[in-house]
């Protein structure tokens, strides 16, 4: 969390301790001075320019940017910035700044994963489906249901037998799911 005063060129009149650790600046460092005391030039610009439109955008401001900070890796960062009165004449920037790197790297990883997923199941013509069966639905697509007789139509005759059986199996708790290939 940074407080910076509006009238007085931005400069910070609060930074507190986990600034301190994330930016690696000390309180000292910092106090009375605005965006000059940044060794990352890219990053003091790009709150300079959030700041300052601040005004245009209704006073408040959030979003994650990517920057590159100083252990030289990319962080994901969640920003928020507001303008809040004063005593009455002042205004003062109230930000905050979390480092939402791991979650935000997970999330992509768990994207690309459902991506790959989606590929194979298209690419193996295989389709996942569960069965409901207090409703006797087989659920296949997230906008379609059938029912069980609706479902049975549709295996080949030849199946129907070994498909069956599994059904019975998994009825009378002897098995826990259902793995069966039919055309």
């Amino acid at each position: 969390v940074t407080i910076k005063n509006v009238d007085n060129n931005f400069k910070y009149i609060f930074w507190n301790q986990k600034a301190c650790e994330f930016l690696g600046y000390k309180k000292e460092e910092v106090l009375n001075s605005n965006y000059d005391f940044y060794n990352n030039r890219g990053f003091a610009h790009d709150l300079q320019c959030l700041d300052r439109s601040l005004e245009e955008k209704e006073g408040h401001y959030s979003g994650i940017k990517e920057y590159s900070m100083n252990d030289q890796e990319k962080h994901f960062l969640q920003i928020s910035k507001k303008i809040i009165p004063y005593n009455d004449s002042e205004s003062r920037v109230i930000s905050t700044i979390t480092d939402i790197t791991d979650s935000f790297k997970n999330k992509q990883q768990l994207e690309t994963l459902n991506r790959k997923y989606e590929l194979t199941l298209k690419a193996a013509n295989v389709i996942t489906w569960s069965i409901n069966l207090e409703t006797q639905e087989i659920d296949y697509d997230p906008n379609k249901k059938i029912t069980l007789e609706e479902g049975r139509s549709r295996i080949h005759p030849n199946d129907i037998e070994r498909v069956s059986q599994q059904y019975y199996e998994l009825i009378m708790g002897k098995i826990e799911e259902i793995h069966v290939i039919y055309r």
